[in-house]
């Protein structure tokens, strides 16, 4: 094999694994972001459940609903972090990748 041959080897395969790593950058990415999505949707479904019936006993209504509200916007937070982290792990995995490349 040629010493040019064997260089255009080198960089198909290395242009082939970079493409292969975007594209489980992007995979990893949405999968994250999708889980996050429906374990968030668990979340606060199963977590309204004790304040549903708390909030049907007079005296605590109002005390119920404001937990309620607390707690969904405390759990949507904690969620909107992870993502939030995801974004910023995919745009720090997509810069070296520029690099790798010689962007």
């Amino acid at each position: 094999m040629t010493t040019k041959k064997a260089t255009k080897q080198k960089q198909t395969l290395k242009s082939e694994a970079l493409t292969d790593l975007k594209e489980v950058r992007k995979l990893v990415r949405k999968a994250i972001e999708d889980g996050a999505t429906n374990v968030e949707q668990v979340h606060q479904a199963i977590a309204k459940m004790p304040l549903k019936y708390l909030e049907k006993i007079e005296l605590i209504e109002d005390k119920a609903r404001g937990a309620k509200k607390v707690q969904e916007k405390t759990i949507g937070q904690v969620y909107q972090l992870l993502r939030t982290i995801n974004t910023k792990a995919a745009d720090f995995t997509e810069e070296i990748l520029k690099k790798v490349e010689g962007k």
